[in-house]
């Protein structure tokens, strides 16, 4: 069974970064159903104080807020790795991991020139676990015009070096 890339919550018209924010609170494991009936017993059971569309309007703001502290984006990112991906699967295709990087990463260091070195160079056909754990560490750790990355002493995945060598190419 694929996992959903659309939402249809009934408050939020479409999948974006806040509803993908959302489905990481409201979803703890992969078994929990993100069927109506289970997203409202959902927010009954955690927030007793949402019991409604409405309530979920006023509440949203603060839960996303939360998401907003390094380690619980951390949390957040490493969820969308097994959200997006197929559940049989170990792997996320290609052009799904470059879709929800544009959406998650959006703005953060590396974000449009890996999409943009994945979408063009073609160097995988599937992001796996640890590839896609290590760009956000890759992203937090190493500078948008590569200065500090010590490609020597690191120990980052082979995808991670082909895209500083591509952009070393690029440059020169």
């Amino acid at each position: 069974m694929k996992s959903p890339l659309t939402c249809a919550l009934p408050c939020v018209p479409r999948c974006d970064f806040q509803v993908l924010k959302t489905m990481k609170i409201l979803i703890q494991s992969k078994s929990d159903q993100t069927g109506s009936q289970s997203f409202v017993k959902t927010l009954v059971c955690r927030w007793r104080l949402i019991d409604s569309t409405e309530r979920l309007k006023e509440k949203l703001p603060g839960l996303v807020a939360r998401l907003g502290e390094p380690q619980h984006f951390k949390e957040f990112y490493r969820f969308i790795f097994v959200f997006a991906k197929d559940s049989e699967q170990k792997c996320m295709p290609l052009e799904t991991a470059c879709a929800m990087l544009q959406t998650v990463m959006k703005g953060r260091p590396h974000e449009a020139r890996f999409v943009e070195f994945l979408e063009t160079k073609k160097p995988v056909k599937v992001i796996n676990k640890d590839q896609w754990y290590n760009l956000l560490d890759f992203s937090d750790t190493v500078a948008e015009d590569l200065s500090n990355y010590d490609g020597a002493s690191s120990a980052w995945p082979v995808l991670l070096d082909d895209y500083v060598e591509w952009r070393n190419e690029k440059s020169s």
